[in-house]
């Protein structure tokens, strides 16, 4: 398996990842075995191909690259780069195909139900279509075979062969019908020039609003399955064997399921709902991803606020009931639930307590001596 990689771990945004090629056992130690599971991989699909990635609402903040194995097949749209770096053409599985040409010459056999095509004038390279700037051409010496009962692959035996091209049977798609269809996927020929056309990971019945969290939604409709009439919304791509890769932050088979923001602040978990997902909050804790915290009895409002990062209360202060602007003591209590209790009588000065201790004193010591005296 040279110049492929591994890994036993799904990135995050696969939602149903091809996790391994195969298993072997390992021997740990004398008494022990270990199962590696070995997943192999030379390519990798880009969900976010093509869509915003800034951080805000769920989505990525950079591109997402899943490793994949490689679906060299028809069809399959994993493909980001050309084997000659072109731009200016689709990045798509090449072809050794006749270029475009005029003036050829062409012959059909009815016994072998082939067309044969020689020469013409046309470009040996290829080149993209244009309305404004022209190409040299120059005469073509090649020849080609087109056989009328000839499709790729025998469409891989999950279609039906016509004029050379291929019908896939439900559940495949692809030139030569070799890719497995994804959940949510739709396809459709054009009858003029009977290629194919499909929608993957798609659903319809409901459009996620990309700059909000769609938290309040009152009603929806049942979802659909997209067809013509209803394209619908694509938010993931098929890796071309049976599974879709989910650009967040969409989940589901199909990519229809907005994900919980922020992991429920890991304060509570995800029910996993069409279309939006919503956080279902561990006890003292809410918020529509459980980013606040409850605080005691409501801190017993309105004798206290609630700091909803902290969950403390913070106890506001009481008055004297006769003078209203004066200050005591703020409420007591983890929930704020305790008042301190009103005493009419001023507050003694330390200097004064020791005069009136000092007094009695004197005057105890004082009457001591009178009765003294009296007893003699």
């Amino acid at each position: 398996m040279e110049g492929l990689t591994g890994t036993p771990m799904p990135p995050y945004a696969a939602t149903g990842p091809r996790q391994y090629v195969r298993p072997f056992v390992i021997t740990v130690n004398g008494t022990h075995n270990a199962t590696v599971y070995e997943w192999c991989t030379s390519v990798k699909g880009q969900p976010t191909r093509g869509k915003v990635v800034d951080g805000l609402y769920g989505r990525a903040d950079e591109h997402v690259f899943i490793p994949q194995p490689r679906r060299q097949a028809p069809g399959w749209d994993g493909c980001r780069d050309r084997i000659d770096n072109r731009s200016d053409l689709p990045a798509e599985l090449q072809w050794v195909a006749p270029n475009h040409r005029s003036t050829h010459k062409a012959i059909f056999s009815k016994d072998f139900n082939m067309i044969i095509v020689y020469g013409g004038l046309g470009t040996n390279v290829t080149i993209d279509k244009s309305l404004s700037e022209p190409f040299p051409a120059e005469a073509l010496s090649d020849m080609w075979q087109f056989g009328l009962n000839d499709c790729l692959g025998n469409c891989s035996n999950h279609g039906d062969c016509s004029l050379g091209f291929c019908t896939c049977h439900p559940g495949y798609y692809g030139s030569d019908c070799s890719n497995t269809s994804c959940p949510g996927d739709f396809c459709w020929y054009d009858d003029f020039t009977r290629q194919q056309h499909c929608r993957h990971c798609c659903h319809a019945g409901f459009d996620h609003d990309a700059n909000a969290d769609n938290f309040d939604i009152d009603y929806v409709q049942e979802k659909k399955t997209c067809s013509a009439e209803d394209p619908g919304i694509m938010n993931g791509i098929c890796d071309g064997f049976g599974q879709c890769q989910c650009a967040p932050p969409f989940i589901g088979d199909d990519c229809s399921i907005k994900d919980c923001p922020n992991r429920c602040s890991y304060n509570g978990w995800c029910s996993v709902e069409f279309p939006v997902s919503r956080c279902i909050c561990n006890p003292g804790y809410y918020g529509e991803y459980c980013q606040f915290m409850e605080c005691l009895n409501n801190c017993s409002w309105p004798n206290g606020v609630c700091d909803i990062d902290t969950g403390l209360c913070d106890c506001r202060m009481t008055y004297n009931p006769y003078n209203r602007t004066l200050e005591r003591l703020e409420y007591g209590g983890e929930d704020c639930s305790y008042i301190p209790a009103y005493a009419a009588a001023p507050a003694l000065r330390h200097d004064r307590l020791l005069a009136i201790v000092l007094g009695l004193l004197v005057l105890a010591v004082s009457s001591l001596f009178a009765y003294d005296e009296r007893t003699r």
